[in-house]
């Protein structure tokens, strides 16, 4: 077998087929045709990228803070958010209902990086806060507003704010759906 480049090269172009034969098997992918995997992939990056553009417009809300929102699902003042104060949260405090419980054990299979059944400040704020830095910047340099006035959590941000916010979990539910096909 010819070596498959230069020293510090690389691999050469057209050397590949001599490396991996062209009925290599892809693991669990074998199954699903490479054309429909990568249709897949495309609609997940396509639904992420979407994703972030919510994220972007709730962290352009000047009312919108991380405090607030976390407060919002923290309604026993705990420090955690369940799955049931998600359900619940999501449901009586911000009116929205577009979603399954299958969801929420989804999203929280995702983010809920110490697997202890809970969302803490953190993972809720790594769920929130766009990748893009300058905008989550927007939002970690924000203090808390409603909850220090005593204020309900059902009537955190305005009218505006609250739909975005709203839209922000549809966007978020509707991206975990499509990442548990590729799982």
């Amino acid at each position: 077998m010819r070596s498959s480049g230069s020293p510090g090269r690389g691999p050469q172009p057209g050397l590949q087929a001599e490396i991996l034969p062209r009925n290599a098997g892809f693991g669990n992918y074998d199954r699903i045709e490479q054309s429909e995997f990568a249709k897949v992939l495309k609609e997940n990056i396509f639904l992420e990228r979407e994703l972030e553009g919510a994220k972007i417009e709730v962290a352009l809300k000047p009312d919108f803070n991380l405090l607030d929102a976390f407060k919002i699902f923290d309604t026993r003042g705990t420090g955690n958010i369940s799955v049931q104060d998600i359900i619940m949260s999501l449901r009586d405090n911000l009116g929205f209902d577009q979603f399954t419980h299958d969801d929420v054990y989804l999203l929280f299979r995702r983010h809920d990086s110490n697997n202890d059944g809970k969302l803490n400040f953190t993972e809720f704020s790594n769920l929130i806060l766009p990748v893009s830095k300058e905008y989550a910047a927007l939002l970690t340099d924000r203090p808390d507003f409603y909850m220090s006035r005593s204020v309900p959590p059902s009537q955190f941000f305005n009218a505006d704010t609250r739909q975005e916010f709203r839209a922000l979990w549809a966007g978020m539910f509707k991206c975990e759906r499509a990442c548990e096909v590729l799982r």
